[in-house]
């Protein structure tokens, strides 16, 4: 039987959209997993390339994928300014807290469980990549999940590799998949897979 403690899912989305894009997906997790809670902010800043929507941190037109000062910013922002307000507000702790990304998304995911000394439960990165010169701070990192399609045009699978062996590198366990069939998105297929791993991992809590 799954813990019943209430832990907290939030989900980070791509670049150019906005929170309300996985809120079908957050539903479709609760719904499998009724005791966890979710929440889908939007990003901070408005996108560069698509006002209507937003972004995580300034993206370069080279799309060179480096932990800036940019991100830096974002991740402190994120963390102090809303995981915290977040936390306070419902009463839990960090330990409590399941971070989940897509693309953009799941490298900001990834660089906040990775770089700050506070460690979330999990760390999920769906078609995301671990930005190079990230400075990895602690030896109890979270669980960390790498889910990506096969078939990614925009972030193509050489990135999931990528992470996998600087994690690997630096001694981070971690659990990866990939998927047949699948672009740049998410599909039932790997949500599936997201909801069993949380299963089992909310069971063991």
């Amino acid at each position: 039987m799954v813990s019943q403690k209430r832990k907290l899912l939030i989900l980070l989305h791509g670049y150019g959209s906005d929170g309300k894009d996985l809120e079908p997906i957050g539903s479709y997790i609760k719904k499998n997993i009724p005791s966890l809670d979710f929440i889908c902010p939007n990003g901070l800043e408005i996108c560069a390339v698509n006002p209507s929507g937003y972004q995580w941190f300034h993206l370069s037109q080279e799309r060179n994928y480096v932990f800036s000062k940019d991100v830096q910013n974002a991740v402190d922002k994120l963390y102090h300014g809303f995981i915290i307000e977040q936390i306070e507000l419902r009463g839990i702790k960090i330990e409590d807290v399941i971070l989940c990304g897509f693309s953009q998304g799941g490298m900001l995911a990834l660089a906040i469980g990775l770089t700050l000394p506070d460690k979330p439960l999990l760390v999920v990165s769906l078609s995301g990549l671990l930005l190079d010169k990230i400075d990895i701070v602690g030896k109890n990192q979270p669980n960390l999940l790498l889910l990506h399609g096969e078939d990614d045009s925009v972030l193509p699978i050489e990135n999931y590799y990528k992470a996998i062996n600087n994690l690997r590198q630096s001694d981070i366990k971690h659990t990866s998949k990939s998927f047949n069939n699948l672009a740049h998105s998410i599909n039932i297929e790997e949500l599936d897979y997201l909801i069993d791993y949380l299963a089992d991992l909310l069971q063991e809590d």
